[in-house]
């Protein structure tokens, strides 16, 4: 699901901004720029902007040839990771973050 966002004025002539959640995917994230800001490894942002790029050329990002196997497995577990974090607490973000940085190197 993707995050719609519509802006509108307000009775003070400010903006409001509606969200509504649809099907797709998000072909203009910003993701990359936090985790590159997060410090996450270079590699790992790089290789999320490719799939970004292969995605929205509606190419499959997963082509066979390209899963390492030596780096299956750490994949696997940064996505289970990251699954079970609650971002909704400052902390638990911080502290995913954090393993990140240090498992990661």
């Amino acid at each position: 699901a993707v995050v719609s966002t519509q802006s509108t004025g307000d009775d003070n002539g400010g903006l409001v901004y509606l969200y509504r959640l649809i099907d797709g995917y998000c072909l203009h994230s910003r993701a990359t720029n936090v985790a590159r800001l997060a410090g996450i490894d270079q590699s790992i942002v790089d290789r999320a902007d490719e799939i970004l790029s292969l995605t929205a050329a509606e190419k499959h990002p997963l082509q066979p040839e390209r899963v390492k196997d030596d780096n299956f497995e750490n994949c696997q577990t940064v996505v289970k990771r990251f699954l079970e974090t609650n971002f909704e607490f400052e902390e638990s973000s911080y502290e995913f973050i954090s393993w990140l940085k240090n498992n990661l190197r």
